[in-house]
């Protein structure tokens, strides 16, 4: 596990709203993540209770069974936390929708921790090794053996901020990930699994990225399925698989 925080960025913003807000993006252990407050686990759970059944938040942990959920819930995987922190209350616009406006009281006690994503990596072992969530949730892809491969997963962000300041966090723990895969060696192995929505949300933010056509959901595994389940409207809309091309300039 990453045990300390590694490296730290600044929010590059535009001149336009440079005088708004600077966001310090930091990696962290999941140890250092856990003890966060408010909860960032809550956030996640409220971000994405818009792609539930109900648009209730629960639970983002998904069951555990089968032979693949074990090798990737018990294997030699390094796990880190990018973060964006800064005085995102400033920021916070009124809801859009009717959904938000069930949500925002609690969104805004989120008064500094404006998002996150968590990285994955490890070394690729078939029959031993899963190192990332996205082996598990897709099939089909021929996986790089004996090499480290990493993802970027669980995308955070405080849906009460403005589209622009969202786009730039975006960019920001995006440049981090791509600090810590070179450092980790796995700048070219770096995958997602994204929504289209989230896919041109990631383009509009300056990501690069190469659909991975083949790979297709592991509906006969227990694990994926019970993530299927949890976020319908995610999944329904055409999630794939995609592996992220750092910038190389940043």
């Amino acid at each position: 596990m990453c045990n300390s925080i590694l490296m730290v960025f600044y929010y590059r913003m535009s001149p336009e709203t440079l005088q708004l807000s600077k966001f310090e993006v930091k990696i962290l252990s999941s140890d250092e993540f856990t003890i966060l407050t408010p909860s960032p686990g809550r956030l996640q759970e409220l971000v994405y209770s818009t792609y539930t059944n109900n648009g209730i938040p629960q639970s983002v942990t998904p069951r555990e069974s089968s032979l693949l959920s074990k090798l990737y819930n018990q294997s030699d995987k390094r796990t880190a936390y990018i973060i964006a922190m800064g005085d995102a209350e400033r920021l916070f616009q009124s809801p859009t929708t009717e959904h938000l406006e069930k949500i925002e009281a609690e969104l805004r006690t989120y008064k500094s921790l404006a998002g996150f994503f968590k990285v994955e990596w490890g070394v690729y072992k078939p029959g031993k090794n899963l190192p990332i969530e996205a082996m598990v949730l897709t099939k089909n892809h021929p996986w790089p053996v004996d090499t480290v491969v990493g993802s970027v997963a669980s995308l955070t962000i405080n849906p009460l901020l403005p589209k622009q300041t969202r786009l730039g966090i975006l960019k920001d723990i995006l440049t981090a990930s791509y600090a810590l895969a070179s450092k980790e060696g796995f700048s070219d192995q770096i995958f997602t699994i994204m929504a289209p929505h989230v896919a041109k949300f990631g383009e509009d933010s300056g990501a690069t990225t190469i659909r991975i056509s083949e790979a297709n959901e592991s509906t006969d595994d227990p694990y994926a399925k019970s993530v299927f389940e949890t976020f319908p409207g995610y999944w329904t809309t055409g999630s794939a698989l995609y592996r992220i091309v750092p910038d190389k300039s940043q």
